[in-house]
């Protein structure tokens, strides 16, 4: 019997059973074998709640042990890049939690690393996986709507740091905040809609004092071609996961974008035709996004997937460090 990919997560971190533990469950050839954590007691329960063999006792242990094979990174995100670091110079595939990292410095220094290493690495941006991205890329490139004249995101939850005390979200000094939390999502359609070389950024952002974190964010870009897009995403308001897309003969509406997060669920979005006045719903199969995540990440190992490219994560790391520069300016 062939031995599974052995995986070693670094914290006991909630994001951890539904990104990695449950869709292991899900996947062949694949183990959650190790977890090491600042807190040994939280390590050994986080192991012993999911069935996980091998508790190590510092990160560097788990990371050069020959028993683990690859390492899923879902530190608080100031913590990203030394470990990504260290990890690449152990020769072990990484997938590790969105953002990468806070600064194209740090971006630029984990690409020289993973490069010089020959390691793979993965931003778990696991909405990407999705097959309603695929469509929705198909309708951009195919220009069947015509242009992309707007796209709005609206993110928002309620996440309060007195129900999650010490967690590192509302921290600026760990890299907190609900802009480089939420963000990605909507960067990431961005990219895939309209590019990320904007000819305007515009951004504001009410930070709380003492530690200066954004619990409510807004910022939009504006492209030469006069494509606008907005986001609006709070730690503060009711849950909401939406993208409005307007294209030249099209509304594109996907609602709650976050639905595979939880489970097994269906998704779709609405396409409504300007022209006749018509609305198409587009569904697909019921699945979830770690799953397919990790299942990429899993065919990218194994050298029968092509990975995304590393620029494209470049691009993301860039773009959004100029927008938050931006809202702390003001």
């Amino acid at each position: 019997m062939e031995k599974p990919l052995c995986i070693g997560i670094l914290g006991a971190a909630n994001i951890a059973k539904r990104a990695i533990i449950e869709p292991v469950k899900k996947l062949k050839g694949v183990e959650v074998f190790g977890v090491a954590a600042r807190d040994i007691a939280k390590a050994e329960k986080f192991a012993q709640d999911y069935g996980i063999q091998e508790v190590f006792p510092s990160y560097d242990a788990l990371v050069q042990s020959d028993r683990i094979d690859a390492v899923y990174i879902p530190l608080a995100n100031h913590l990203h890049t030394p470990w990504i670091l260290k990890t690449a110079q152990a020769k072990k595939p990484i997938l590790v939690e969105k953002p990468i990292c806070l600064s194209i410095e740090e971006f630029d220094a984990i690409e020289t690393a993973v490069a010089t290493y020959g390691v793979p690495m993965l931003e778990a941006v696991m909405v990407q996986h999705h097959p309603w991205q695929k469509k929705l890329r198909e309708i951009v490139e195919s220009g069947i709507y015509g242009n992309v004249k707007s796209i709005r995101t609206s993110l928002t939850l309620q996440f309060s740091e007195a129900e999650n005390p010490g967690n590192y979200r509302f921290s600026s000094k760990l890299g907190g905040g609900a802009f480089f939390d939420l963000g990605t999502y909507w960067i990431q359609l961005v990219q895939i809609c309209l590019g990320l070389q904007p000819d305007m950024i515009a951004a504001q952002a009410v930070f709380n004092k003492p530690d200066g974190v954004d619990l409510a964010f807004k910022a939009s870009l504006a492209f030469t071609n006069g494509a606008i897009t907005e986001f609006d995403c709070s730690f503060e308001r009711p849950f909401e996961a939406n993208h409005w897309l307007e294209l030249e003969k099209a509304q594109i509406k996907i609602r709650n974008f976050f639905r595979p997060l939880f489970g097994i669920q269906a998704m779709s979005f609405d396409v409504h035709h300007l022209d006749t006045g018509e609305t198409e719903k587009i569904k697909f199969p019921v699945q979830n996004y770690y799953v397919n995540q990790l299942e990429f990440f899993l065919r990218v190992l194994e050298g029968s997937e092509k990975n995304f490219p590393l620029s494209q994560t470049r691009e993301r790391v860039k773009i959004m460090a100029e927008i938050y520069r931006v809202a702390m300016d003001l």
